[in-house]
């Protein structure tokens, strides 16, 4: 009985997806190309990000795509001293919409689109990105689904952020509900960035 249904199964999955062909497999990088051609694509590094090294594909100024990877310890790397580096790791995902788009185009498997995504990606983006971190980043593991949920880019989120001075900065800082006290402590710099991850936030309605 097992080996039948798995049978069924795979004759239902073979009936709705079509066989990829030699063909195929050039139109779908020419869609691919074409859809990363009208992203607008953001650099962030190690100061805006609290150590990761991060690329934002944004698509009418919401997110559809990301990149994060890196070479330094993180919080849950307890035996690896904060000074040391380790071995680059990267990771990409994209938009659920925009691999339903690509998958209901040419009907083919979200795994497909998932790995011809990736392979895109790496041929285009990884030595980029590798020379402007200066970090070595190989091959990826197949990129994954996220829900972006209509994100908000960054360059959108703080087109209207306030030049205000500090003082400024902790009262609205403390008028969102999250007080002074902890943000009065931080230096110029940091409030600074401390002010844009929670104008983001609040503009993104977390």
């Amino acid at each position: 009985m097992r080996h039948l249904i798995k049978k069924l199964l795979n004759e239902t999955v073979e009936r709705k997806y079509r066989k990829v062909s030699d063909n195929l497999i050039p139109s779908v990088m020419k869609y691919i190309d074409i859809l990363f051609k009208s992203f607008k694509i953001e650099y962030f590094d190690k100061s805006k990000t609290y150590g990761d090294l991060r690329v934002e594909f944004c698509l009418n100024g919401k997110e559809v795509g990301g990149f994060i990877g890196g070479d330094e310890p993180g919080w849950d790397d307890y035996d690896t001293s904060e000074e040391a580096s380790i071995e680059p790791y990267a990771g990409i995902s994209f938009d659920k919409k925009i691999v339903s788009q690509i998958s209901s185009t040419f009907n083919i498997r979200r795994t497909l689109v998932l790995h011809l995504l990736t392979e895109y990606f790496e041929d285009n983006y990884l030595d980029k990105i590798s020379q402007k971190f200066g970090v070595q980043f190989n091959n990826l593991d197949d990129a994954e689904e996220y829900d972006y949920k209509n994100t908000l880019c960054e360059y959108e989120l703080l087109k209207d952020l306030p030049n205000y001075n500090r003082d400024e900065i902790l009262d609205w800082i403390e008028s969102t509900g999250r007080g002074r006290n902890r943000w009065s402590e931080e230096s110029d710099e940091k409030l600074q960035r401390s002010f844009e991850q929670i104008w983001k936030a609040e503009k993104n309605n977390f």
